[in-house]
């Protein structure tokens, strides 16, 4: 299963259709749980 890793804050915040893509496709996901723009 693919794994895919969501830096985007917010991510689905107001529309969770984005997820439920994601979820169909089979593809396992993260999403950036400190919730702030990462950098390197």
């Amino acid at each position: 299963m693919p794994k895919t890793l969501i830096t985007t804050v917010p991510f689905a915040g107001k529309n969770r259709l984005p997820l439920e893509l994601l979820e169909k496709a089979n593809i396992d996901y993260l999403i950036n749980t400190l919730n702030k723009k990462l950098i390197e």
